[in-house]
């Protein structure tokens, strides 16, 4: 699912675990609002956030997340959030 309006990055979110329910619409929705609000802000000077064509989110399992943040930032635990930038 994604979404593209104006000068925003398309957002896409898929839900790529099976342990909760996630309302991808909403968090699309949720993640959507928080970018243009970021993109908003006043006085402040344009961020790599505005150059970005997409925005990706997976949501994923603690186990899938373990092994990310072991092979990309060499921590054996899982973590909240891991960003990668593309480009």
């Amino acid at each position: 699912m994604s979404q593209r309006l104006g000068q925003f990055p398309r957002i896409t979110v898929r839900n790529l675990q099976r342990k909760m329910a996630v309302n991808v619409p909403d968090l699309q929705q949720f993640a959507w609002r928080a970018a243009a609000a970021c993109l908003d802000l006043p006085g402040k000077t344009k961020t790599d956030l505005a150059k970005l064509s997409e925005v990706s989110i997976f949501v994923i399992s603690d186990q899938r997340m373990a092994s990310l943040h072991r092979r990309f930032m060499n921590e054996a635990a899982p973590t909240d959030v891991i960003t990668f930038q593309h480009g």
